[in-house]
């Protein structure tokens, strides 16, 4: 009688035939990756925008209160003094780091306002756009600049009557 033994060989099924699912993190990984990349993009976009808002609202609040300075003899000559404001508020806005295109915006005749309230103050209203490029939102379709457009106004009461007492004066 013949016996076979026959001793149980280890299966190697897993090491002869590679699995279906090796590899698939690498993919996820990747796609994570790019939707991580894409969100960071667009937080530095949004993040510059209100950077750019902040700096183009200081630079028109600072050429308001310069601007409304030149405006004492509106009422005589108001062509002259509004000319004059114009200037002034845009040596303000270049010393601010404002592009020429902004301080170009202010010659538009919509964004200047004079006016006289009704206590006697000369009001002087400024509005200023500065076209703002951006980089990571260009790729989900924002290929134009975006516009940001701020005001800022300023008043000036130079004949103010002062009250003072005889006893003032007399020390």
């Amino acid at each position: 009688m013949d016996i076979k033994t026959s001793s149980p060989r280890p299966s190697k099924r897993r090491d002869e035939s590679p699995s279906k699912q090796e590899g698939q993190s690498i993919v996820l990984i990747a796609l994570a990756l790019i939707g991580l990349i894409a969100f960071m993009g667009i937080a530095l976009d949004v993040g510059f925008i209100y950077a750019r808002t902040s700096q183009l609202q200081a630079a028109i609040d600072s050429a308001a209160l310069a601007g409304v300075t030149e405006l004492g003899d509106w009422q005589t000559d108001p062509t002259g003094a509004e000319n004059r404001a114009r200037i002034k508020s845009a040596q303000f806005m270049n010393a601010n780091g404002m592009p020429v295109t902004v301080t170009q915006s202010l010659e538009l005749p919509d964004n200047l306002d004079v006016l006289i309230d009704e206590i006697g103050a000369t009001q002087y209203g400024i509005t200023a756009t500065w076209p703002v490029e951006t980089y990571f939102l260009q790729i989900i379709g924002f290929t134009e600049p975006i516009n940001l457009t701020r005001s800022a106004t300023a008043a000036v009461f130079s004949l103010a009557d002062v009250y003072a007492s005889r006893r003032i004066e007399d020390g």
